[in-house]
């Protein structure tokens, strides 16, 4: 792997389709000057947690001493998951990133997920939705009507 390669992968986890089943993380800087945050998507949790061990140290830049500390940890803090990355989990991955990448990912789940759940992350993306789109302030899962502009709209969500 080497920076390219990984900024490969990234814009292709950017472009993934999405379906129910896609699964994916929001992620971003943790500086106030940097705080955009973007989707990422893949086919399976397994491409997801390679994509977080192997690939994102390198968009980073990260010198190859702190690149393998980074992938230890996350190595270490993901061994007993079981599909995605649980809350626990999650919040250890934050402590390294924060540390090695200066950044925080805000979500991890299904495109599915997002589109029905009882998160406050995911209700938050539907209401932000309907209101850039429609001016409706609605939280609830979305219809199958609302989901192609709901594709659209996570695709350029915090870009």
């Amino acid at each position: 792997m080497d920076q390219s390669k990984a900024i490969e992968l990234g814009d292709a986890a950017m472009d993934r389709e999405l379906t129910a089943d896609t699964v994916g993380y929001f992620a971003g800087g943790t500086f106030v000057l940097d705080s955009t945050r973007i989707f990422f998507w893949f086919d399976t949790a397994d491409d997801l947690v390679d994509y977080l061990i192997e690939a994102e140290p390198y968009i980073y830049d990260l010198k190859p001493s702190e690149r393998e500390a980074y992938q230890t940890r996350i190595r270490e803090v993901l061994v007993s998951r079981d599909g995605l990355p649980n809350e626990k989990q999650l919040s250890e991955i934050n402590v390294a990133w924060d540390k090695f990448l200066g950044a925080t990912v805000e979500w991890v789940g299904t495109f599915g997920f997002l589109c029905s759940d009882d998160s406050e992350f995911s209700k938050n993306m539907r209401c932000n939705y309907r209101l850039s789109d429609f001016d409706e302030d609605r939280d609830d899962p979305l219809s199958p009507e609302e989901i192609e502009g709901f594709v659209e709209y996570v695709r350029h969500c915090g870009i």
